[in-house]
């Protein structure tokens, strides 16, 4: 081998590991809110209502008596003792739709205003494919629309703020304590984890009503 395809040759390879390295670094989730996809917004932010009402409005459009829509993103990460941290990101819509005392869904992975609105459609669709059956009437419990509603679960310290390597060392120091007890060595039987969840949501309904939350969950 010469010594300029050696060259060439730690080049590729330093190319590849490169390649490989990128490909696992997790890639954020986009949402098409308007001409472009962009990572996940605030679940706060006012382009989440109009993307919400796209599908609301396409539902009603298709003959719903009621619709709503509901954008979910979900994160959950998980740490173990001398393991890598795992982290896990979703984001779904659900449409739902009321025709002739009958109910109808649709859901998706997908944020962008053309698949609200096939979503909408697709959930008014189904409920006229269940309103085949015996007619019945669903009466829908009264109250005031919340116009423009926002919550946020109170939480001293939120846990993806956190940074993972503070958690684990936590953890690896708690497994180091109990090591010393007889029976429960590394891997013995005590079992150490930390696992968070972050749940935001926006709601979306023909009565008016729009709000937003976001929960917590620790293990």
């Amino acid at each position: 081998m010469t010594a300029h395809s050696r060259r060439t040759f730690f080049q590729a390879s330093a190319a590849a590991l490169g390649a490989v390295a990128l490909a696992s670094v997790p890639r954020p989730l986009l949402a098409t809110l308007g001409t472009h996809s962009e990572p996940i917004p605030p679940i706060d932010d006012p382009r989440l209502r109009e993307l919400a009402l796209r599908g609301v409005d396409a539902a009603r459009g298709a003959g719903a008596i009621y619709a709503d829509v509901r954008l979910t993103h979900t994160r959950w990460r998980s740490l173990t003792p001398f393991a890598p941290v795992v982290d896990v990101e979703s984001m779904t819509v659900g449409a739902r739709a009321l025709f002739n005392g009958y109910w109808g869904f649709a859901s998706g992975p997908v944020w962008s205003s053309d698949e609200l609105a096939r979503l909408g459609r697709e959930a008014v669709q189904q409920a006229k494919s269940n309103s085949l059956g015996k007619k019945r009437v669903v009466d829908l419990a009264s109250g005031p629309a919340v116009k423009d509603g926002h919550w946020i679960m109170p939480v001293k310290r939120d846990p993806f703020e956190v940074s993972p390597f503070e958690i684990e060392d936590f953890l690896e120091g708690l497994s180091a304590h109990f090591a010393r007890r007889p029976g429960t060595g590394r891997y013995g039987s005590v079992r150490l984890r930390a696992a968070f969840q972050t749940q935001a949501k926006a709601f979306a309904s023909s009565h008016g009503s729009y709000f937003t939350q976001r929960a917590y969950r620790s293990n």
